[in-house]
């Protein structure tokens, strides 16, 4: 999985602002740097259907009833099948992670 300790979080993990989740979610399919900050909302709202605020407001609540290892990540993935449906190969690339066997 690719490294992204640059957007690490110190703070409260319950919640993460939507300049976090635009920046996280950009390096996740590695667009962290490509483009103005209105091409970067584009492109979140199209990998993952929500904009970041939206994702923000998403993850503080579900971290209330999610499993404590739950990560960042689950949430982007998860959104980016409901927005995508595409396959698990192809979500794997995506985001730069193995295929479960």
């Amino acid at each position: 999985m690719a490294k992204h300790s640059e957007y690490s979080q110190t703070t409260n993990e319950h919640f993460l602002d939507a300049d976090f989740f635009l920046n996280y979610g950009m390096a996740l399919i590695r667009r962290a740097n490509i483009g103005s900050t209105e091409i970067k909302l584009r492109r979140y709202k199209a990998f993952y259907g929500a904009s970041p605020s939206v994702s923000s407001l998403l993850w503080s609540k579900l971290r209330e009833i999610l499993p404590s290892d739950c990560k960042k990540e689950h949430l982007f993935r998860a959104l980016n099948f409901l927005r995508t449906y595409s396959t698990e190969a192809v979500r794997a690339a995506l985001f730069g992670v193995d295929k479960k066997r």
